[in-house]
């Protein structure tokens, strides 16, 4: 019992023991709760906090007094706060008021355009109605609006190099030349759509995306190019290599035409401009267009063939046969083209370097063997390049179809030596030149091609000089003195003519043969021919003479050729007693000076030949 006493006792004071520590353990709970809270409380941040409030000195000095209630919220930072944001919250509700009315506003504008915008779609099949109408009123009053406009519309659409052909020389005709005329022609529906293509690529290589109506149209011209390109591999399978061949040469869908007219004439020249996209280079095709007289002296002779017409323009090697682009043989390489000839790329048109300055472009002449082809090669069109020279290219077609104009006209003239007796025509101004009696008479006209040219002895000098070369016109000239002497003259006529004169080389067949090799008197001869004139072709010199400069000389050669027979045969060099020739022409001395050279120089105020 006393056992069990003892037990009961202590199960007893345990169970106040651990009642005791529940206590201090929930005691203990309750003081850590309650010391976060009031950590939360000491650390609170209100959101008041966040926003910037106006200073405290333009508070006091804007907000109003009911709100900022100086003696009062001075001193007590609790209500000066309050204050502040009672503040802010009347500024808040201003400016949502007055947001509220500019939108209000907003919409309404919006509302008054969008009836503006309705009406004006509706205006606009109306007025084109009345464009249309009006048409007949334009062309009577030469006021071409709807072509204008037409032209503009392509114009957003040409290459940069086009537009910049475009535009100067369209600036250039307002401004300076009313004989100049230029428009843009071809499909316009094909150039928005390389347009189009154009501008994914660039925005592909930038990494940029299209609009969604943008998406739309992109995938309507999709649909047009997959069309077109099934089209064209169902025409041609097999000419793999023509095919490659025409996608490098291929042309964008609209060209620029230039018109240059001669001023008081009919006669003009059309070229046709083209960009071959993937070269980057602009090509010129060139036309005729010619009166009746000019027809009628032989328009289709070799002079005046439209494809050779504007070679050596500006510069001396500019034949347009060779691409300007240095890249050109690297995108041949690349397609695995073999290198073309110039017959292969006639029908792009030729590529001259004046072209491409016209179009703003420019090239390098040379490409080092090192330097090789970026696949993104761009060439940039550039205005200034192009200004400078619009009115220099401009007055050099007109001079160089005006020059081929009296050329033709003077050979068409000569043509007529095997049929009937000519006389190489003179401007009167020009005739005091020359005898008033020339006995050697004109026999025998022909072209000559190059390669007889160069197989000839007499010749080899000027062929190694470079003063004649494959792209002359060459003529072979027969001018006779009774019947004993011929005086054979091959004449090289310069692209650029008259700014070069025609280069003449001089064979005698009268009691032998003489020529610059082995005759001081043909070498002199030659020499007083080939720069007799070159007067006339002063810089700046407006002469109309220069362009009859092959008559001077021809007209020249033969008074020459009279006294240098008469001199040489009173002269004695001739062996024979005979007389072959009577002696007409006036001259003091057979030979004079040094080297003993003719008298070839005509005095028209005395009418005497003399050294």
């Amino acid at each position: 019992m006393r056992t069990k006493h003892c037990r009961d006792s202590t199960i007893e004071a345990k169970a106040k023991v651990d009642s005791l520590g529940l206590q201090l353990q929930n005691l203990r709970y309750e003081v850590l709760h309650l010391q976060k809270e009031v950590n939360k409380c000491t650390n609170y941040k209100s959101l008041d906090q966040t926003i910037d409030l106006v200073p405290e000195q333009e508070f006091y000095e804007k907000a109003p007094e009911d709100v900022s209630n100086i003696e009062k919220t001075l001193n007590d930072e609790h209500l000066k706060r309050l204050a502040r944001l009672e503040y802010e919250k009347l500024q808040r509700e201003e400016q949502s008021q007055e947001l509220k009315t500019v939108e209000n506003e907003r919409n309404a504008l919006e509302n008054h355009i969008d009836k503006k915008r309705e009406n004006l779609s509706n205006l606009k099949p109306q007025l084109a109605t009345i464009l249309s109408a009006t048409e007949p009123v334009q062309t009577f009053l030469n006021m071409p609006f709807n072509e204008k406009r037409d032209q503009l519309e392509l114009a957003k659409y040409l290459p940069a190099p086009l537009f910049t052909l475009f535009s100067e020389t369209r600036a250039y005709s307002q401004a300076c030349d009313p004989d100049v005329t230029v428009k843009i022609e071809g499909d316009l529906d094909e150039a928005k759509a390389e347009f189009s293509s154009n501008l994914r690529k660039r925005m592909a290589a930038t990494g940029d995306t299209l609009e969604d109506d943008d998406e739309e149209v992109k995938e309507d011209e999709d649909e047009e190019d997959s069309k077109k390109k099934k089209k064209k591999a169902g025409i041609s399978k097999s000419g793999t290599l023509d095919e490659k061949i025409k996608k490098v040469l291929a042309c964008h869908p609209l060209k620029v035409v230039l018109q240059v007219k001669l001023k008081n004439h009919e006669n003009m020249v059309l070229l046709t401009f083209s960009h071959l996209t993937e070269l980057q280079v602009v090509s010129v095709k060139v036309k005729l267009v010619l009166d009746q007289e000019c027809r009628g002296f032989g328009g289709d002779r070799e002079v005046m063939q439209a494809q050779n017409l504007l070679s050596h323009l500006l510069m001396a090697n500019d034949n347009g046969i060779q691409c300007p682009s240095p890249a050109f043989n690297y995108i041949l390489k690349k397609a695995r083209i073999e290198p073309q000839t110039p017959s292969q790329l006639g029908h792009v048109g030729s590529m001259y370097f004046w072209a491409q300055n016209l179009s703003g472009l420019q090239f390098p002449t040379k490409l080092m063997d090192d330097v090789s082809y970026d696949e993104n090669f761009v060439v940039n069109s550039d205005a200034s390049v192009c200004q400078p020279i619009v009115e220099k290219t401009i007055e050099a077609i007109r001079e160089r179809l005006l020059s081929r104009i009296y050329l033709q006209r003077e050979i068409s003239l000569l043509e007529k030596s095997k049929l009937i007796s000519v006389d190489p025509e003179v401007p009167e101004n020009m005739k005091w030149h020359f005898p008033s009696k020339i006995s050697s008479t004109i026999r025998a006209w022909a072209s000559v091609n190059w390669e007889q040219y160069v197989a000839l002895d007499v010749t080899k000098h000027l062929v190694e000089s470079g003063a004649v070369d494959e792209n002359d016109f060459l003529f072979r000239l027969q001018i006779n003195r009774d019947s004993a002497a011929s005086l054979i003259a091959l004449i090289a006529v310069k692209p650029d003519h008259p700014v070069s004169p025609p280069v003449f080389c001089l064979n005698l067949h009268w009691n032998g043969e003489y020529n610059l090799h082995n005759s001081e008197y043909i070498r002199y001869l030659e020499r007083t021919i080939n720069y007799g004139f070159v007067h006339l072709l002063e810089e700046g010199s407006k002469n109309q003479d220069k362009y009859q400069m092959l008559g001077l000389q021809i007209k020249k050669l033969m008074s020459c050729c009279d006294v240098l027979l008469e001199s040489w045969q009173l002269h004695g060099e001739n062996n024979d007693n005979k007389q072959d020739f009577a002696r007409e022409k006036i001259f003091i001395h057979t030979v004079r000076g040094k080297r003993r050279l003719p008298p070839l120089s005509y005095d028209p105020s005395s009418q005497i030949f003399s050294q």
